[in-house]
């Protein structure tokens, strides 16, 4: 996991031009193309002077996994001081990840490379065990510095209450973790404080569970 005191490099970067991140002008989960896999991929600097943390020509590829339980409550928490963007402390979120500084070695699939990385970040921020991954879509947020030079991938762990009742908190990075259910962060004073990403994912995880995909109706 990344911290303030150790921030890594380079991150794993995917050209914009290689993606569908131009359709959409507001933060959206986008579908995930079928060859989006197949996209060519690269280790840029983050704090070079080419640095991808300011070049939107670029998209930094990050797992972003949301923890829900056997009730369909959502494990959301607040960024920490100690997490690796800066711009991002203090807001409450719900996805659990990070920077992947690791790229597809020969023979390996990228999709094999971010699981790998989403189920270490789940690890590292959440105490959880690795688990099957499967991503649901593409988080994009092109009204931001942030958004313009990331790109999520959406991953929905659904943990037991044996994982549940034994998850810890990364010092520095998830702070007052907790489960609520998506009517708490859908009422305004909450959901104005979710970061754009979160926003976008328990609007799509209010539309899924009203067309009955998700458990937990309470």
């Amino acid at each position: 996991m990344t911290t303030q005191a150790s921030p890594i490099a380079a991150a794993l970067c995917m050209p914009t031009a290689s993606a569908p991140f131009s359709m959409t002008q507001e933060c959206a989960l986008l579908p995930i193309p079928a060859d989006f896999f197949s996209s060519p991929t690269m280790l840029r600097g983050r704090k070079e002077a080419e640095c991808c943390e300011k070049d939107p020509t670029w998209k930094q590829l990050l797992p972003y996994a949301v923890a829900m339980d056997e009730s369909g409550h959502v494990y959301c928490y607040t960024r920490g001081a100690g997490g690796a963007e800066g711009r991002l402390h203090g807001n409450i979120s719900v996805g659990l990840g990070g920077h992947v500084d690791v790229a597809p070695g020969p023979g390996e699939s990228l999709e094999a490379v971010l699981v790998a990385e989403c189920n270490r970040e789940l690890a590292e921020e959440a105490g959880l065990p690795a688990a099957p991954i499967r991503f649901e879509g593409l988080i994009c947020d092109p009204t931001n510095d942030v958004g313009q030079v990331h790109i999520g991938l959406l991953a929905i762990r659904q943990i037991t209450a044996a994982e549940k009742a034994g998850m810890l908190e990364e010092a520095g990075i998830v702070e007052k973790g907790q489960f609520v259910t998506l009517e708490y962060l859908l009422r305004e004073e909450n959901f104005s404080r979710l970061e754009n990403w979160s926003k976008t994912v328990v609007e799509f995880l209010a539309r899924d569970r009203a067309q009955g995909w998700l458990v937990g109706a309470d």
